[in-house]
């Protein structure tokens, strides 16, 4: 169960309008309570507390998400202006950033393959010593 779950209706409209709002103040309104109310739910209120953080949670994951998305087209622009771009620091700076991410994509397949031989040894421990 989320923590919306046990919210009122103004509390649920109060957080579906503080993810789509700059401030409190606007969030309030168009919740339709005070901004005094939401602070106050914002700082005493457990069950509004819960759920402003499940709803915050899912702001990140979409960011990132989108964030995923745009990385091929990223990408494909960076390797697009290294091969075009008339300056030459612009090429350098793009260049550099491609061999960033490479790099980092074989330390993390790196570091994925230890981490699976390391539970792997693990497993065969506690399987030789029946634990």
């Amino acid at each position: 169960m989320t923590a919306s779950a046990k919210l009122t209706a103004t509390q649920v409209r109060a957080l579906a309008a503080m993810t789509k709002t700059r401030t409190l103040v606007e969030a309030a309104k168009q919740a339709g309570c005070s901004e005094g109310t939401l602070r106050r739910w914002l700082r005493s209120d457990p069950r509004f507390q819960a759920a402003w953080r499940e709803a915050r949670a899912a702001l990140v994951d979409d960011a990132i998400g989108q964030a995923q998305r745009a990385a091929t087209l990223a990408v494909v622009t960076l390797h697009h202006l290294m091969t075009t771009a008339q300056s030459d620091s612009a090429k350098v700076a793009a260049a550099k950033i491609l061999v960033e991410i490479a790099v980092k994509a074989v330390e993390r397949d790196q570091f994925e393959e230890r981490l699976r031989a390391l539970t792997q040894t693990v497993e065969d421990l506690r399987a030789q010593h029946h634990l």
